[in-house]
């Protein structure tokens, strides 16, 4: 995916209220092959206010092969952007059997950390980074500036102007109820393991306004 040309090199802007949790994408595009490629932010400010960076947290969004809609036991591969990874080595789509492979036991999950580790990209592949804002309940409102740099071996590469308007309202709690689907289940002590990647699932639910699971 190559970005529009009018979105080159333009701010990555985000606008949200106090305590929301609010995305925004950053695509690195290479012209030459990259390594160890990693982001970093700087606090933003406004004025005589600090808008923390760890209120964000970096992730890579990645492609992978999900069933179709198709119907019989093996439905068509659709090749789908939907994975938010710390680590770009625990899946790898395989093009030529439209499936995936995992580096990882797929009942336990993986280990994940709360940094995102360097990756490749390479000549002319673009990849899409997701800023998760979570602005603090207390941030004072205002246009908050500052900068997202990509490094490469750990040497600033590159930097792109990071806006972030706080709009002065905080969210509030809902009265509606929001769930998702999950196959994963407890094995009632049988397998620690499973059982502690099942809770990390669900506090990741919780965090994130989900508070219904089926």
């Amino acid at each position: 995916l190559v970005p529009p040309a009018e979105t080159i090199n333009r701010p990555v802007t985000i606008t949200a209220l106090r305590g929301e949790y609010s995305p925004a994408a950053l695509h690195v595009l290479a012209l030459n092959d990259l390594q160890k490629v990693t982001l970093r932010i700087a606090d933003l400010r406004s004025g005589g206010h600090v808008l923390p960076a760890a209120s964000f947290d970096v992730s890579l969004l990645k492609d992978w092969y999900q069933a179709g809609a198709s119907s019989g036991p093996e439905p068509d591969p659709v090749y789908v952007r939907e994975l938010l990874l710390k680590d770009d080595s625990l899946v790898t789509p395989l093009p030529v059997s439209g499936r995936d492979a995992f580096s990882f036991d797929i009942k336990t999950g993986p280990v994940v950390g709360d940094t995102l580790l360097p990756l490749d990209v390479p000549a002319f592949r673009n990849r899409e980074f997701w800023l998760l804002l979570h602005v603090p309940s207390d941030q004072a409102p205002g246009l908050y500036r500052g900068q997202v740099e990509v490094l490469e071996n750990g040497q600033p590469l590159v930097s792109a102007p990071l806006e972030v308007t706080v709009l002065p309202l905080t969210q509030e709690a809902t009265d509606a109820t929001f769930g998702m689907y999950s196959r994963y289940a407890t094995t009632a002590g049988k397998n620690p393991q499973q059982d502690a990647y099942y809770e990390q699932i669900l506090q990741a639910c919780a965090a994130h306004g989900m508070n219904a699971l089926e």
